[in-house]
């Protein structure tokens, strides 16, 4: 093991520096120490510089860095992040050589992973309280023609006088509000030309901001080398849910947050390692490289056969890929993708998460995969965040997660309280949003025990009820299913106000027991049903039983007079439903209201209506052709024996259609059926 990495060391390398920091003395063993932690950075930049020199290393500093790791992880990989940005041949020697020890990788990795998810600046100083070597290498160098710009810039006055820069004497560094940034950083002599006080006047702080994407993106780089390896280090199967979350959040952080230092910083790395990806390209082949190295050969082939990586590489596309992944985890290792889940949960729970709707997306795919009896609580305290989110795709998720959620009975109950927000969905434009939200109510409903509130009943059946007519047969089926839920469930003492609105649902109910959707019949039929038992109608429960509808119509029309022109203007829309069935039922109710209204103040008004609306229909019934004439006839009457128009009154159709107009060729009900109004 260690031959192999002295072989790479002797060979050709960046010049070596004039002078080697002096190593750590020697104890009576002959083994080299660190007496106190701020000797530990020294030690591991002292390593470092051997390595890059042009001196074939001994074996005893591969020992001493392995011995060094396993006592003071964090601040070697700290140190060696913070000495070797780039990730350059000493520092992946250096590296490889941590990652052939398993107990050495096992506590240096989770120092990586937490470098990778974010950590404060302040983490990122050693333990001598060094904070130059980042600024210098990844900053300084390698954006210095920006920063010249912006050097002249402020000579010449151009740049704003209240702008924030660093502090000119370099002792320190307070973050304005905001920044991101808490505490003053220690003092640090400077090491470089740039690092002239000139030089720190022009430094805007954002250029600090900067450094904070550089650090995850470095830990990357480490994941990378250690993946070069001939194997996959044991910690990192151990730790490989994690592992997988940090190195998708950098493809996504990679994609959306790069500025142009932290390109400039890649295009060094690039120089040195001969990379040619992008950030967002280059974290994507180490994600591809660590599924291999766990073997899952099924799940890359799944993902590039559904073009995975790309959709993930674009951030407008970002969380659809996530939900992708999620399916096809879920499929092919489904133990792995629980405990992802649950990482992208810990992501979800913190005050100030990032990566929201790419995390959600991953969770909602696979919530039935958790234990919700330990999550539950969690993951609906999440969902009822982001349902009342600004974003309308957050919402959606948010919507997609209570669904599954709602299935759980336990859950269920405690989903009571959004019934508001999700009473608002129930009124939006987009139709899945719609149909989720049905579909919560309803696995909520089917518990028995879940009773409907007073306010709550007669709101939710009057936001139900124009969904009874959507164009769409789901949502059609889930309103009216829903509304006898409503019924079913509500508390005593809601059932009062809730009687005018199933009144009022009567005939909508029994146009649909004509639809031609099978369950959207049966379920009207139903609800129809349920209905009349809830106004404890017997009558009207008996006739429906008889499988007499029309003789339920003409009880439901002619029970009260009064509301016959209510009932004809209620049967109207129907007209224009696309289903013949329902055209029929409500052209004969029409009819039926028609001769119901006879003496009523209104009624010449009402019968222009209906004619008007009849005479739309471009392949009218056999039917609807005997109506109108029955309707036309007598607006004749009324008109002539009032002498003139009512006020308001619509003009009347001039034109009357003949039985000999009737569609013969297309199949027309034949007189007999025609007869029967």
């Amino acid at each position: 093991m260690i031959s192999m990495f002295t072989k790479g060391a002797a060979e050709a390398g960046p010049t070596a520096p004039q002078s080697i920091p002096p190593a750590p003395s020697l104890d009576q063993f002959g083994e080299r120490v660190v007496s106190t932690p701020s000797q530990v950075p020294g030690f591991v930049r002292n390593m470092h510089q051997r390595l890059a020199s042009n001196e074939p290393p001994d074996d005893w500093l591969f020992m001493d860095i392995l011995r060094l790791t396993e006592e003071q992880p964090t601040d070697v990989a700290v140190t060696l992040l913070r000495c070797a940005p780039t990730c350059d041949r000493a520092a992946a020697i250096m590296w490889k050589t941590i990652a052939s020890s398993g107990t050495s990788t096992e506590k240096v990795l989770p120092t990586l992973l937490c470098v990778m998810d974010g950590w404060p600046m302040q983490k990122m100083y050693t333990a001598d309280g060094d904070n130059k070597d980042v600024f210098a290498l990844a900053v300084s160098f390698h954006s210095w023609p920006l920063l010249v710009r912006r050097l002249l810039l402020q000579c010449l006055s151009i740049l704003s006088p209240t702008a924030t820069y660093l502090p000119a004497s370099g002792t320190g560094l307070t973050p304005a509000l905001g920044a991101g940034f808490r505490g003053t950083r220690p003092a640090a002599p400077p090491v470089s030309p740039l690092a002239s006080p000139l030089y720190a006047q022009a430094l805007p702080l954002h250029v600090e901001c900067c450094l904070w994407m550089v650090y995850p993106l470095q830990a990357t780089r480490v994941i990378w080398e250690i993946l070069r390896l001939p194997w996959c280090p044991e910690p990192f199967v151990e730790y490989s849910p994690h592992l997988l979350v940090a190195l998708l959040y950098q493809v996504y952080a990679s994609t959306e947050q790069m500025s142009e230092e932290v390109n400039t910083f890649w295009k060094k790395c690039q120089e040195e390692k001969g990379i040619t990806a992008n950030p967002n390209s280059f974290v994507v082949g180490t994600v591809k490289s660590f599924l291999y190295h766990l073997q899952c050969v099924n799940l890359l082939m799944a993902l590039e056969r559904k073009c995975a990586w790309d959709t993930l590489l674009r951030a407008e596309t970002h969380h659809y890929a996530m939900g992708l992944l999620a399916r096809e985890m879920r499929r092919v290792c489904q133990p792995f993708c629980s405990c992802v889940a649950l990482r992208l949960l810990c992501r979800l729970s913190r005050e100030e998460p990032s990566w929201e709707m790419a995390s959600l997306a991953f969770l909602v795919e696979v919530l039935d995969c958790l234990d919700l009896n330990e999550w539950g609580n969690n993951i609906l305290e999440i969902l009822t965040k982001h349902l009342l989110s600004e974003s309308m795709e957050m919402r959606r998720l948010a919507l997609r997660g209570l669904v599954m959620l709602s299935k759980d009975p336990s859950m269920a109950k405690k989903m009571c309280s959004l019934s508001e927000p999700l009473m608002d969905f129930l009124r939006n434009e987009d139709i899945e949003v719609v149909k989720m939200s049905l579909s919560v109510f309803t696995n909520i409903l089917v518990n028995k025990d879940i009773l409907t509130s007073c306010p709550t009943a007669p709101k939710l059946a009057a936001a139900l009820r124009p969904l009874f007519d959507s164009d769409n047969n789901q949502v059609r089926w889930l309103s009216i299913g829903l509304y006898k839920d409503v019924m079913e469930s509500v508390v005593e003492r809601g059932k009062q106000a809730l009687k005018p609105h199933v009144s009022e649902s009567l005939l909508p109910l029994f146009f649909h027991c004509y639809d031609e959707n099978r369950r959207v019949a049966q379920t009207s039929r139903e609800t129809l049903l349920s209905a009349v038992k809830f106004l404890k109608r017997r009558d009207l429960r008996q006739l429906l039983k008889l499988d007499d509808p029309w003789s339920f119509a003409e009880h439901v029309l002619a029970e009260d007079r009064s509301r016959a022109a209510e009932h004809l203007r209620q049967a109207l829309p129907y007209l224009q439903s696309p289903q013949e069935p329902v055209r029929e039922a409500a052209v004969r109710s029409i009819g039926t209201a028609g001769m119901l209204m006879r003496g009523q103040r209104e009624e010449l008004q009402v019968i222009c209506e209906a004619l008007q609306a009849l005479d739309t229909d471009e392949s009218p019934s056999n039917t609807n052709l005997i109506v109108q004439v029955m309707l036309d006839e007598r607006a004749t009457s009324l008109s002539s024996s009032s002498g003139s128009k009512q006020p308001g009154q619509q003009q009347m159709p001039c034109r009357r259609k003949q039985a000999g107009d009737q569609r013969g060729e297309a199949g027309a009900p034949g007189p007999a059926n025609a007869g029967q109004v």
